[in-house]
């Protein structure tokens, strides 16, 4: 009589979403963008390089934006390669926490690129997007982003950058480093100044 331990799981064998994406990401030098504990069992492959926790769209920045600056949403994620042509092709990832909404969309892929330096900068901004999900999560701890919005970060290659704090008085904040910026804007300390007296 054979054991339980020497059955064979059929189907148990096949990688997770995020272990494909891993996979994929390292095997081109890449560093995989960070996912949500809350969202990593979700995580789907909806095409070839496009994952996410649903089928969003990788290229609708506008859209992304608008939903952004509108008080709560869904938590969710999605990222890919995107493009066509010869040189039109891009490394996205669009993702919307509670404190934090993030647009990337890097050159990647194209043909009269130099694919170490590609790869450096892609690495970097993975790493920035590491750094930057924590920084805004303890922001809206303490109280810096109120009313239930959040911190936006568009870094673009195609169109320019910006970051904003939603609902914020001083609006979009144009920036060749949107990400660096932002994460700038959140280690400030923030002094709380006395009430004035009457």
């Amino acid at each position: 009589m054979a054991s339980d331990a020497s059955a064979q799981d059929d189907g148990d064998d096949e990688p997770s979403a995020l272990e494909d994406a891993f996979v994929r990401y390292q095997e081109n030098g890449l560093r995989l963008p960070p996912v949500p504990r809350e969202l990593a069992s979700e995580l789907d492959e909806f095409a070839d390089w496009h994952w996410g926790s649903e089928d969003l769209s990788l290229e609708d920045r506008d859209g992304f934006v608008d939903t952004a600056r509108q008080p709560g949403g869904p938590v969710e994620i999605a990222f890919g390669h995107t493009g066509h042509g010869v040189n039109s092709w891009w490394l996205c990832c669009r993702l919307q926490t509670d404190a934090l909404a993030v647009f990337v969309r890097l050159a990647y892929g194209g043909v009269y690129e130099d694919a170490a330096a590609t790869l450096t900068a892609l690495n970097d901004v993975a790493a920035e997007l590491e750094s930057l999900i924590p920084a805004a999560d303890a922001a809206k701890r303490a109280g810096r982003l109120r009313g239930g919005h959040r911190l936006i970060v568009v870094a673009d290659q195609m169109r320019r950058g910006f970051w904003e704090v939603a609902g914020g008085a001083d609006g979009a904040q144009n920036s060749r480093d949107p990400l660096g910026d932002a994460l700038a804007f959140l280690s400030t300390p923030v002094l709380n100044e006395p009430p004035p007296e009457e």
